[in-house]
């Protein structure tokens, strides 16, 4: 037989054989499965976009003094407090999709999430900070600028979330946290606006166990959890608000009574604030309290309940101690200054708040309410957002310190959140900060401030759009007429 004969018989042969073989299903394809997301304890949700960063130093314009102020004797000086980054506002921007988990080997896994946003703010007259107004500039009545509007674009809000899930481990379920937004230091430069820096907002790692939750790192602090509902970036800092993020360990334990109900609990261990900004880690330079020696300790007990159908509810008390120690502050430059204040018993000083919280979830005709409030007393609170923005006051004699003084102060707030099926959401509230007088030995300083505010958003697919309005009103020590503005909030955001 000759050889293209036997060639196409060949080809003929395996033609016939691939045709009647039977044919094996290819194998299907196997579901990443969708991790939960990682519990969190706090009152915010682990998505929710959010909070603030307080204004750099050098940024503020100081208010001019008041022409019929005369306060003291001697010339005072106040200190200036370099406030905490701030906290996450609950703007409830739709979820991320599934699809943003990684497996990155077997047991572990990664969930990217975050979002975009702008930012547009109004304000009728010259406030602390436009980013998100803490209270009204007082100017002198009649000057050329006393009523200064301002107007501010911004996307620094835009947030990135790391999350990642491990194997278990001595049966805990381990995980880490990695939040950054755009608040950080601004670069030196015209353009600073538009190059915000890179700023770490949470940075922890979590074992879980059940109910109980074990956390090291940057993390929410456990007095005071609750916040306002409000689009401002900073959260009504200064107007009724408590917060602060801090380097800490930390440990939450629910124990459910029931279906309906838990005893809630929270204690933790973590930086000291005092506001003296220290810029070296090596000791002498130890400052007020950052670099201090003593450690802040809070605790939290709390009532978890449930409303029907909705989320658990709560109704908390909390605590904080934190002890500042004048010796290594750069306020207090001199071996003389120091033994003044040692001889007066005012060489340390104790910063304390404690606070009564609750949060009321309720279902009503496909609607749901959110009812939250926060109360705290204490002093030496600038450092958490309180006092309006005072810790202590130092007084000054020929230029030298003579005596500080703790500041003394209540806040509060209340508001209400409704949200509905179709996407659509809205809220009210008010919040207060009072000063002590009897502790502020500096004119022209912020004694009362007022905050009602309200707005509205939509949620449509990963969009959310919202616009939001608020009257601020503040009283300067001795000064008969307060000074008082409006603010005006839009932004729009996608959530990945």
């Amino acid at each position: 037989m000759k050889l293209p004969t036997l060639t196409a018989i060949l080809i003929l042969t395996l033609s016939l054989a691939a045709h009647g073989a039977p044919r094996t299903p290819p194998p299907a394809a196997t579901p990443t499965p969708t991790p939960e997301a990682t519990p969190t304890a706090d009152a915010t949700p682990a998505d929710a976009p959010a909070q603030p960063q307080p204004p750099m130093e050098g940024t503020v314009t100081a208010p001019t003094p008041a022409e019929d102020v005369t306060i003291a004797p001697v010339e005072p000086v106040e200190s200036t407090p370099v406030a905490p980054a701030a906290f996450v506002p609950q703007l409830e921007l739709p979820a991320p999709a599934s699809g943003s988990v990684l497996e990155l080997a077997p047991g572990w896994k990664l969930k990217l999430s975050g979002y975009a946003r702008l930012n547009v703010v109004y304000v009728s007259d010259e406030m602390f900070s436009i980013d998100s107004p803490a209270y009204v500039i007082r100017k002198t009545p009649g000057a050329y600028n006393e009523h200064n509007s301002g107007l501010a674009f911004g996307a620094r809000d835009s947030r990135l979330r790391f999350c990642l899930t491990g194997p278990k481990a001595w049966d805990f379920d381990p995980s880490a946290v990695i939040e950054v937004d755009f608040f950080g230091n601004l670069p030196n430069s015209g353009t600073s606006i538009v190059q915000g820096e890179l700023r770490m907002r949470l940075a922890y790692a979590e074992l879980k166990k059940g109910d109980l939750i074990l956390r090291f790192g940057n993390d929410w602090m456990v007095a005071a959890p609750q916040f306002m509902t409000n689009f401002d970036p900073f959260n009504g800092w200064a107007q009724g608000n408590i917060w602060a993020r801090v380097p800490q360990a930390k440990v939450l334990y629910n124990h459910h009574l029931d279906s309906h109900f838990r005893i809630e609990t929270g204690f933790m261990v973590g930086q000291s604030l005092a506001g003296d900004n220290p810029r070296s880690t090596q000791l002498r330079n130890t400052g007020a309290g950052e670099s201090s020696e003593l450690p802040m300790v809070q605790a939290r007990l709390g009532l978890g309940f449930k409303v029907g159908d909705a989320d658990f509810s709560t109704l908390g008390v909390s605590g904080s101690f934190q002890r500042f120690n004048f010796r290594g502050s750069s306020l207090v430059p001199t071996q003389g200054e120091y033994d003044s204040l040692a001889a007066l018993g005012h060489d340390t000083m104790d910063s304390w708040f404690v606070a009564v919280d609750g949060q009321l979830k309720w279902k009503l005709a496909n609607a749901q309410f959110q009812l939250t409030g926060e109360y705290h007393i204490g002093q030496a609170t600038g450092m958490f957002w309180g006092g309006i923005l005072t810790s202590y006051q130092f007084t000054k004699v020929d230029n030298l310190v003579t005596d500080v003084t703790p500041t003394k102060s209540i806040g509060y707030f209340g508001d209400l959140k409704v949200t509905f099926p179709c996407g659509f959401w809205t809220f009210v509230g008010a919040g207060r900060n009072v000063v002590d007088e009897d502790d502020i030995v500096l004119e022209n300083t912020p004694v009362t401030n007022t905050y009602v505010y309200g707005g509205v958003a939509l949620n449509k697919g990963p969009m959310t759009f919202g616009l939001s309005g608020g009257y601020l009103r503040t009283e300067y020590i001795q000064v008969e007429d307060p000074s008082t503005g409006f603010t005006i909030t839009g932004f729009t955001g996608i959530t990945f």
